[in-house]
């Protein structure tokens, strides 16, 4: 066996322009699947913190006919909200419930109609999205008659941390409440329909304002340690009354997205296939028109087929490790560079996609996963594009082949 690799390493050697070339290609190949693969992950990366981290949760659990109207009479009973926060602490899942209700928020002259959200600032705190996306000021801490703000409504409004909002809402009882808040903090871009209209009020104030005493949601979020459907099967079997539902159902064009971005990344896999195969087939097939002599040779001395096809492979094994190697050693310096410092797409602006926002700065994604895909689509390339010329070079006649020019 170590002679048959040295045969085929110094094989492939024999014209040296033609094998850096099939190297190079090969490399640069791999590295630019790996780098594609990077961004592309870091995109999915960012979206799914974003959506299972920041507001929406894993899964969310809702009065059973409350998406159909999102009336503010649709609340979970305490016995639903009780036991679902039970089983989440037992799962190890941060359960965070919320009240929803619509008013209007005036400071001075100005005024906006916002969406009230009633929280507990603990549950947020464990939860961990809300209560760490405050741009400015502090998020609500437990005292009374606090609010934080959505960006935009911070700025429609003209408020600052201090200062004081009238709160006009009507309520479940058909009464009409109001509250004077204090403004506490302002977050920072969420996705525009939440930075227009968000306002984090306690859940005392919600329940005093609406004249209400229960949750509408309960957003729960394991920071990605469990799936989102596992996520919803406990809320489930801890509330079988309630609408359980997971993100993806919540936010369908969020998950189409997703989905097309991963169906974009095996396509990309299968274009640097193909550009890499061409090349290595080139390569051996050249490679073998110009030793088909030798191989006549070969044959006329008793070499079967199948030895013929078995040293042609290991050529393209070696061929394709040697690639592997350089391409993912060059994508490693690429991929960790992109996470470090990312590339700057859209200045300082956050994106919005599907409702999600994006930071401007994008960053690869980067894990030792990365390195296998890539590597196993360019060795099997290489050895899939040696099929054709080891079963030419098999099936050569010894004496038109040792007559051959």
């Amino acid at each position: 066996m170590t002679l048959t690799l040295k045969l085929a390493w110094r094989n492939l050697w024999r014209n040296r322009r033609r094998t850096f070339i099939s190297l190079a290609a090969m490399s640069f190949g791999c590295m630019a699947l790996m780098v594609s693969m990077g961004l592309l992950g870091g995109l999915l990366e960012e979206l799914q913190k974003n959506v299972t981290e920041v507001l929406c949760g894993d899964a969310q659990v809702h009065a059973r006919e409350y998406l159909a109207e999102r009336s503010v009479h649709e609340t979970l009973t305490r016995a639903e909200v009780d036991a679902v926060v039970a089983a989440a602490r037992a799962a190890g899942v941060a359960a965070a419930p919320r009240s929803i209700g619509h008013g209007l928020v005036a400071r001075a002259a100005r005024s906006a109609g916002v969406e009230l959200m009633g929280v507990d600032p603990a549950a947020e705190r464990a939860f961990g999205g809300l209560a760490t996306r405050v741009a400015s000021g502090a998020f609500l801490d437990g005292k009374a008659k606090q609010a934080v703000l959505g960006s935009k409504v911070a700025r429609v409004l003209e408020a600052r941390i201090g200062d004081e909002l009238v709160v006009v809402v009507q309520s479940a009882d058909g009464s009409t409440g109001s509250a004077l808040l204090q403004v506490t903090g302002i977050l920072q871009g969420l996705g525009d329909n939440v930075d227009r209209t968000l306002v984090l009020i306690g859940a005392r104030e919600f329940d005093e304002l609406f004249a209400t005493g229960g949750a509408h949601q309960i957003a729960l979020t394991t920071h990605r340690r469990l799936q989102a459907e596992e996520v919803a099967r406990i809320a489930r079997r801890a509330a079988p009354g309630a609408d359980v539902r997971s993100w993806r159902e919540l936010l369908p064009q969020v998950a189409a997205v997703e989905r097309v971005w991963g169906v974009v990344s095996w396509l990309m896999a299968v274009i640097f296939s193909l550009a890499a195969g061409l090349g290595v087939l080139n390569s051996m097939l050249m490679a073998q028109y110009e030793r088909i002599p030798e191989l006549g040779l070969l044959k006329s001395l008793g070499t079967t087929p199948g030895r013929i096809v078995s040293d042609l492979f290991i050529e393209a094994l070696l061929l394709g490790l040697v690639s592997v190697s350089a391409g993912l050693a060059l994508g490693a310096a690429v991929v960790h560079y992109l996470h470090a410092v990312g590339i700057d797409i859209g200045g300082a602006d956050p994106i919005t996609i599907g409702g999600v926002t994006f930071s401007a700065v994008w960053r690869a994604r980067w894990s030792l996963s990365l390195f296998v895909q890539p590597g196993l689509v360019t060795l099997f390339t290489a050895l899939l594009a040696s099929v054709i010329p080891a079963i030419r070079a098999a099936r050569l006649d010894p004496v038109e082949a040792l007559s051959h020019v």
